[in-house]
C-alpha cells in the first residue's frame, strides 16, 4: 500500500508532559485519506495532575476501532487536522456501531421468525424509533452473496422497498473497500408514502472473511437532487448487513446474515407504522436468498 508517516511534538508547560503524535495514512479516499494515529507521552509523574495527563493519553490510545485489516488508533475522539472534513471518522463509527449492535444479545426483543429470518427489535439509542435486527442462515458462501450487495444494479432485483438508487459520488472503489454517496428513493410501504434519503454507503471486507455493507444519512450534500413532489426526505439512522462465513458439519460454507435497520421517515407518520415498516424491511435477506437461488437454477 502507499504508506506515509509523519509526527509532531508538543510540550505542556503546565503539566510538564511531552506528547508525541505519530500519524500514518495508508488509504486514499478520493482527495481524502483514511488514517491511523497514536499518542505517546513522557514526563515527571509525582504530581496528581501529571498522573491524570498520562492516564488521559493512555486511555485515549485504548479507544481502538477496527476498519478492515487496519487498526485505527484515535486520540481524543476527533479527526486529526490532516483529514479534517473527510468521512474517515464517520465510517469508523458506523462500522463499529453496526458490528456492536449485531453482536449484542441483551436488550433485544424477539418478535417472530418469517421466511427463515429471525426478527428482533429494540429502541434505537435515545430516539423514539426502533432498530430492527434480522438474522438468517443462507446456504451459499460469502463470496457468492457479496456481489449481489455491492451496486444499485445488483441490489435492485431483491430490494423490494427501494424504487430507485443512484450513486452520486464514488469516493473509493477497490475489491476491499467501496465508499459512495447515494440517493435512495423508496416505494410506498403500508401508510408511508415514498421517502428519499441521501446516505454514505461503505462496503468492506473484514480480516475474518466477513463482509459489511452499511449506510447512514449524511444530511445535505451538494450534488443531491431536490425532493420530488409527493416524496419526503427521511433519515437513515443506521442500516447494514454483515455476512459471516459459517462452516457446516458437512464442510460446506454457509453464510450467517445479520441485517440492521432504523430510520426516521419524517412527516406525520405514527411511530408504530415506521417501526412496522422497518420490521418488514428485514425480510430483504429472504428476498436476496430467493433471488440467488433463482440465478443458480438458470
Amino acid at each position: 500500500c502507499n504508506l506515509k508517516l509523519c509526527a509532531w511534538f508538543s510540550f505542556n508547560h503546565h503539566h510538564h508532559v511531552a506528547t508525541l503524535y505519530v500519524f500514518q495514512t495508508s488509504l486514499s479516499v478520493g482527495t481524502r485519506e483514511l488514517c491511523s494515529w497514536r499518542v505517546y507521552s513522557c514526563g515527571p509523574t509525582p504530581s496528581k495532575n501529571n498522573h491524570l495527563a498520562h492516564r488521559h493519553v493512555a486511555r485515549s490510545n485504548r479507544h481502538r476501532t477496527q476498519l478492515g485489516q487496519r487498526r485505527v488508533l484515535q486520540a481524543y475522539h476527533r479527526t486529526p487536522p490532516h483529514t479534517m472534513g473527510s468521512y474517515d471518522r464517520f465510517v469508523e463509527e458506523l462500522i463499529e456501531e453496526c458490528m456492536q449492535l449485531g453482536a449484542e444479545d441483551d436488550a433485544w426483543k424477539y418478535i417472530k421468525e418469517d421466511k427463515g429470518v429471525k426478527i428482533y427489535q429494540r429502541r434505537y439509542k435515545d430516539s423514539k424509533f426502533d432498530v430492527v435486527k434480522g438474522i438468517a442462515m443462507l446456504p451459499f458462501p460469502v463470496s457468492e452473496i457479496e456481489p449481489h450487495t455491492l451496486t444499485p444494479e445488483s441490489r435492485k432485483p431483491w430490494s423490494h422497498t427501494v424504487d430507485r438508487e443512484v450513486v452520486l459520488e464514488m469516493l473509493h472503489e477497490t475489491d476491499e473497500l467501496r465508499l459512495s454517496i447515494e440517493h435512495i428513493t423508496t416505494n410506498k410501504v403500508f401508510v408511508i408514502s415514498p421517502r428519499d434519503f441521501v446516505v454514505l454507503r461503505v462496503a468492506r471486507r473484514l480480516p475474518d472473511g466477513s463482509c459489511i455493507n452499511a449506510t447512514r444519512s449524511i444530511g445535505e450534500y451538494k450534488s443531491a437532487p431536490g425532493v420530488a413532489s409527493g416524496v419526503v426526505r427521511g433519515e437513515v439512522l443506521i442500516g447494514s448487513s454483515v455476512l459471516y462465513p459459517r462452516i457446516q458439519p458437512n464442510g460446506e460454507e454457509w453464510t450467517e446474515c445479520v441485517w440492521l435497520g432504523a430510520s426516521d421517515t419524517k412527516g406525520w407518520i405514527p411511530v408504530s407504522a415506521v417501526n412496522m415498516a422497518i420490521a418488514s424491511a428485514a425480510l430483504a435477506t429472504a428476498h436476496m436468498r430467493d433471488h440467488i437461488e433463482k440465478t443458480r437454477s438458470k
